[in-house]
């Protein structure tokens, strides 16, 4: 969920699936496309980088009832020749019944496993640029004013992606990275400030298993405040989800841009008092969790 230190997101790059708060350009190169979940027009163009045209989403959809038609009658056909199978070995009639069960069972989930390879997967994102150089070493500091979407972790910044498998690997639907803003202190005894607002993890996330569905489900209803319940191509449809977590106290590294900001301790004994300075970043930091 958003916090008033971190302004809701509420668009997408269409190219890499990077979540931007309202008037936000993305930073992965090349040709700004970003729309809007809140405006029905720019939604619908969220659903065609998806899915496809309006024609393609025809096509997906007719799949998928050829699908779960193929699972029906191939349960059916199990069901029938296990039955049969069962009661000429045996002559009993209760073997036509469990038989028939484990039949059923064994034939519907051989068509599902061919509808699945069958059925269309949603268009992943396009890669993100590689990564330049990390090297500012410390540990962070701060108060966790931020709860993680998938683990529902109290923290000072996460990285979520949902994905779905499919027959390729992996395809990134929606990506999302925030901070509520921390304080690096690195080993050389300098400091880095990073506000509130985006960044970017540096490594994949590791994959959540125990997801706190429903932490996700209101994370995904505030990002998307028109979704249908019964809609059947959604664009952030996922099957797999992963998310870094940051606490005060990791030890990380640090890249992007930086700017040294000087700020003096006493504006009353400017030449009398040093001057305390810190590196600020300018556009989106990258951060490495140190594991």
């Amino acid at each position: 969920m958003t916090t008033p230190a971190v302004p809701r997101r509420c668009c997408l790059c269409l190219r890499c699936r990077t979540a931007l708060f309202a008037g936000g350009v993305c930073d992965c190169g090349g040709t700004p496309q970003v729309a809007c979940f809140e405006v029905p027009a720019e939604r619908e163009a969220i659903v065609e980088a998806c899915w496809g045209s309006v024609a393609e989403r025809e096509q997906v959809r007719r799949i998928a009832q050829r699908g779960q038609r193929r699972v029906l009658a191939t349960s059916m056909g199990s069901f029938s020749l296990g039955g049969t199978v069962a009661y000429g070995l045996a002559g009993l009639g209760p073997g036509v019944l469990v038989w028939g069960m484990l039949g059923s069972l064994t034939g519907g989930m051989l068509a599902r496993h061919k509808g699945i390879r069958e059925r269309k997967a949603p268009r992943g994102a396009e890669a993100l640029p590689v990564v330049g150089d990390v090297s500012l070493r410390g540990t962070v500091v701060g108060e966790h004013h931020l709860v993680s979407p998938a683990s529902a972790e109290l923290c000072l910044a996460y990285s979520l992606e949902l994905r779905v498998l499919a027959g390729d690997g992996e395809r990134v639907m929606y990506r999302d990275a925030v901070t509520c803003g921390f304080v690096a202190e690195l080993g050389t005894g300098e400091m880095v400030q990073v506000p509130a607002g985006r960044l970017r993890f540096a490594d994949e996330a590791p994959e959540i298993l125990d997801v706190d569905n429903l932490e996700l489900e209101a994370y995904i209803d505030d990002i998307d405040p028109h979704r249908m319940p019964s809609e059947e191509l959604y664009p952030l449809h996922f099957n797999l989800v992963r998310e870094e977590v940051l606490f005060s106290g990791d030890e990380v590294e640090l890249g992007g841009t930086f700017e040294r900001e000087t700020r003096a301790k006493n504006s009353a004994a400017l030449y009398r008092d040093a001057a305390e300075s810190h590196l600020r970043p300018v556009g989106v930091p990258v951060v490495r969790r140190l594991r």
